[in-house]
């Protein structure tokens, strides 16, 4: 039996030996190794908490966030792959002085491992790295919508001033300013509410939140006072007489009207604001007062100007020169003698024509051209048996003033020694 098993031992060898070539060279042509580029496999970065515990942040160009590996091995198990067949792992536990870290690619399947080959690899990626910092901020409100009409915004108090930012440094150099947006659409009372704060670049751009950015508080209790907004007129009046021979004619006013704000009760109240008449005082003058007034000394307490070019209002009080006129008076003719006393006549003894000055504007004094457009009068009531001398009273326009006084002799007599009824009335007036 052992001399058959060692008979032609060495052809034996051969044949198994060429059997096995036969057979690779087989397998090799149905199922032949190949080398491969698998590109487009996501690196994951891991250990972030190396970071996060020292209260900083990275961040990678997401163009640096792909890469790509060579791998060889059987036709039938490298045709098969693609990127996500790997696994890709850039450890932050290995970052380097120069923010570098390395990548690693491994194959997901592990009973591919020891049929292909990774033979070539990308190096690493490099990441940006940030300090997370707290910083607090003023907190300003900012209302979105508009009340009901007539009622106006006032203003809102706040349970905090200010607030805690946490945050990496490029996003507070670009922080302005921390804002509450505080909706009064339609609102026509006070409202009370908590509001989420917003972040805001100097050109006023939002700054979306992420999972970077937190508050130290997430909303902020915030009360608005809400307040009526009404049209009040403004009541001006003068103080004083302007120089004589002078006259006060017409005030304006830059607006007859201001805007007043307040609780509504208060201002459903509030019809007008009368300004003090010392405010105008145009005693003495002879030409027109110009001046601002401040309505802010004027308005009921609990109220206020609804806008700032409402607070001063421009002031003019004129003032106009008078035009004299001289009328003459025809005693005999034009006097007409009233309340004569039971029993007595009356006779003008004055026969000379006197000159009467009256004084007005021009536009008023116009129309006045005859002496008997003034009705002079002598009321003989107080008068005494024998001469006196007797005011002449003169039925004189509105606006329209005389100057000086006027009188006539008149002699006053019993009926009964005189005998001349004919003197108890008016010397008929000259026809119109």
């Amino acid at each position: 039996m052992k001399k058959k098993i060692f008979n032609n031992l060495i052809l034996k060898i051969l044949s198994i030996i060429v059997g096995v070539l036969v057979w690779i060279i087989v397998t090799n042509m149905n199922d032949p190794v190949m080398t491969r580029n698998i590109s487009g496999i996501q690196v994951q970065v891991t250990d972030e908490s190396v970071l996060t515990e020292q209260r900083k942040i990275y961040e990678v160009d997401s163009s640096n966030m792909y890469t790509s590996v060579t791998v060889s091995g059987r036709r039938s198990y490298v045709n098969n792959l693609d990127a996500d067949d790997f696994t890709a792992t850039a450890p932050l536990s290995e970052l380097s002085i120069v923010n570098a870290v390395p990548i690693y690619v491994t194959l997901n399947t592990a009973e591919l491992r020891s049929e292909v080959t990774i033979t070539k690899r990308a190096d690493n990626i490099t990441v940006n790295i940030e300090n997370i910092i707290d910083k607090e901020y003023p907190i300003s409100v900012e209302y979105t919508g508009q009340p009901a009409d007539s009622y106006v915004c006032d203003t809102t108090k706040l349970a905090e001033e200010t607030i805690t930012v946490t945050a990496p440094e490029s996003i507070h150099d670009m922080i302005n300013r921390v804002t509450l947006p505080i909706s009064v659409e339609g609102v026509t009372s006070d409202i009370s509410d908590q509001y989420e704060p917003v972040l805001y670049t100097s050109n006023g751009r939002l700054i979306e939140k992420n999972s970077n950015i937190s508050f130290s508080r997430k909303k902020v209790q915030a009360t608005t006072t809400i307040l009526k907004k009404k049209l009040v007129d403004l009541n001006f009046s003068v103080a004083g007489e302007p120089q004589d021979g002078y006259r006060f004619t017409d005030i304006q006013r830059e607006r007859k009207q201001i805007s007043l704000v307040g609780r509504e009760n208060l201002i459903d109240s509030i019809d007008e604001i009368v300004i003090p008449a010392s405010v105008l005082n145009i005693a003495g003058r002879s030409e027109n007062l110009e001046t601002t007034v401040n309505m802010e000394n004027y308005i009921p307490e609990g109220t206020r100007i609804g806008s700032e070019e409402e607070k001063q209002v421009k002031v003019t009080v004129f003032i106009v020169e008078q035009e004299v006129k001289t009328l003459m008076l025809n005693p005999e003719t034009d006097i007409k003698l009233i309340n004569i006393p039971e029993g007595y006549l009356a006779k003008i003894l004055s026969t000379s024509e006197i000159a009467v000055m009256i004084r007005g504007l021009d536009t008023d004094m116009e129309a006045i051209t005859e002496m008997y457009m003034l009705d002079p009068t002598v009321d003989m009531a107080q008068a005494k048996s024998g001469e006196n001398s007797m005011p002449v009273k003169f039925t004189l326009p509105d606006r329209i003033e005389q100057i000086g006084e006027i009188t006539v002799n008149v002699r006053l007599t019993e009926e009964q020694t005189e005998g001349m009824a004919a003197n108890r009335t008016t010397v008929p007036e000259p026809e119109q």
